[in-house]
């Protein structure tokens, strides 16, 4: 099997420890959540297949909406979709260029997943409280 098609599924991705409930608790909170990625079309599936694109109100993608990280656009087609003013937006994301630069050049707060944040329980804690479960 090519490379390629190995990654399309959702059976070789693994979501991060409590993830699940994180992003569930944070839907339920009334938190708009939103996926923005550099990846190709073969997220929408995956994101499927793991039981989560339900969790998302904007699944942006850049193969799909012609912009990607760290331009702009991306970021602001997310905001559109969520109807989310930037002074309101965090975007968390692992590449320091594409997410964080990318993020805060509109003005969006960024967490560095690793650096600035660690966990799921981190993120939820930092966005909803610490009375969070």
């Amino acid at each position: 099997m090519c490379r390629h098609n190995h990654f399309s599924r959702g059976d070789v991705w693994k979501l991060p420890t409590r993830s699940y409930e994180v992003l569930s608790h944070l839907k339920d909170a009334g938190v708009k959540l939103a996926v923005v990625s550099n990846f190709d079309n073969r997220l929408r599936p995956i994101l499927e297949e793991l039981n989560v694109a339900k969790l998302f109100n904007a699944i942006i993608i850049s193969s799909e909406v012609g912009y990607e990280k760290p331009t702009p656009q991306i970021f602001e087609k997310a905001l559109d979709q969520l109807g989310v003013d930037v002074s309101k937006a965090i975007h968390v994301g692992d590449d320091p260029r594409n997410d964080k630069m990318g993020a805060n050049a509109l003005g969006i707060d960024s967490w560095l997943w690793g650096k600035e944040v660690h966990t799921f329980q981190e993120i939820l804690h930092r966005i909803i409280g610490s009375n969070a479960e």
